[in-house]
C-alpha cells in the first residue's frame, strides 16, 4: 500500500534535486549534475580536523588543528556553492525536510564515529536566537542522525549560557576568546567517561565546536568527535555572504 501511495505521489509531484530542482530518481537527493559538482570530502584528509589534503603524503604532516580540544572532526562537504545553498535553505528558509538528506550524508561519512558513540549533542543556540529562528538546525540534524544510527540524542545537556558578539564581526584571533565561558553542561556527570559527538551544520574557524569540546573534556568525556555538513578550508569562498559561512555568526 505504501509503495502504491509513493508511486502515485511521485507521478503527480516528481522528486526534484534538493539543490537545483531538476528531476531525480528519488526524494531528498542531488541530481547527477549537482552530485558531480559538489565538493564532497574524501580521503586523503587530516585524521583530526578532516581537512581535505592534496595527497596521502600530507596525512602525517603537522596540522594547525593540533591544539583543538575535540578528537576528530568529519564533514560531508568542503564549503562550496552547493553546500552553501543547501545549508541556507535548511537554516533560514524553514526547509527542515533537508535534515533527512543532510543527516544521511553525515551518517555515511561518520559511520565509524557513530558506531562507538554514547550520545549525540547538538551545538546549542542561545534562547534569544532560538526564539527568533524557531528551531535549532543542529538539533534537527542530531535527531535525524539518531533515527538513522540509533545513537541517543541529549538535546539539552549542552547549553549556551550567554549571548555573545557575532563571530563574523570579530578578527579570527578574538573569536575563541569571545566564546570562553559561553557553554556549560546541565549535568556534567552524564558525560564522564562517555564518547560523544557534537553535531553542527558548518565549521569555519572551529571556535564554537572547540569551546564545546573543551567543556565536555573538562567534565570528563572520554572522546569528543564532531560531525558537520560542511567546513570551510580556505579563502576561496570568502566573498559569499558571511552569515552563511561563519557557523557562529547568528548565535
Amino acid at each position: 500500500m505504501q509503495q502504491l501511495v509513493a508511486i502515485l505521489v511521485n507521478s503527480i509531484l516528481p522528486p526534484r534535486c534538493v539543490h537545483c530542482a531538476a528531476s531525480t530518481d528519488g526524494l531528498h537527493q542531488l541530481c547527477a549534475d549537482c552530485w558531480k559538482e559538489a565538493s564532497f570530502i574524501s580521503p586523503p584528509f587530516c585524521n583530526k580536523c578532516g581537512k581535505a589534503l592534496m595527497s596521502a603524503d600530507e596525512v602525517n604532516l603537522p596540522c594547525d588543528c593540533a591544539a583543538m580540544s575535540y578528537d576528530t572532526l568529519r564533514a560531508v562537504f568542503t564549503f562550496d556553492e552547493i553546500s552553501r545553498k543547501l545549508v541556507h535553505k535548511f537554516k533560514y528558509s524553514d526547509q527542515t525536510r533537508l535534515s533527512k538528506v543532510l543527516a544521511a550524508w553525515m551518517a555515511r561519512i561518520g559511520g565509524p564515529l557513530l558506531g562507538e558513540a554514547d550520545a549525540l549533542l547538538p551545538v546549542p543556540l542561545h534562547s534569544r536566537r532560538l526564539i527568533e529562528r524557531k528551531y535549532n538546525q543542529s538539533s534537527l540534524l542530531a535527531h535525524t542522525l539518531s533515527d538513522i544510527s540509533q545513537v541517543p540524542v541529549w538535546p539539552d545537556q549542552l547549553i549556551r549560557t550567554r549571548y555573545t558578539t557575532p563571530q563574523s564581526k570579530l578578527p579570527r584571533k578574538e573569536r575563541q576568546e569571545n566564546l570562553k565561558g559561553a557553554f556549560a553542561l546541565r549535568v556534567p556527570e552524564m558525560v564522564e567517561g562517555k564518547t560523544v559527538i557534537l553535531v553542527d551544520d558548518v565549521v569555519t574557524t572551529g571556535s564554537t565546536v572547540n569551546e564545546c569540546a573543551h567543556v565536555l573534556k573538562k567534565a570528563g568525556a572520554k572522546k569528543v568527535a564532531v560531525l558537520v555538513v560542511a567546513r570551510r578550508e580556505d579563502k576561496a569562498h570568502e566573498n559569499m555572504a558571511e552569515d552563511t559561512i561563519d557557523e557562529d555568526a547568528l548565535w
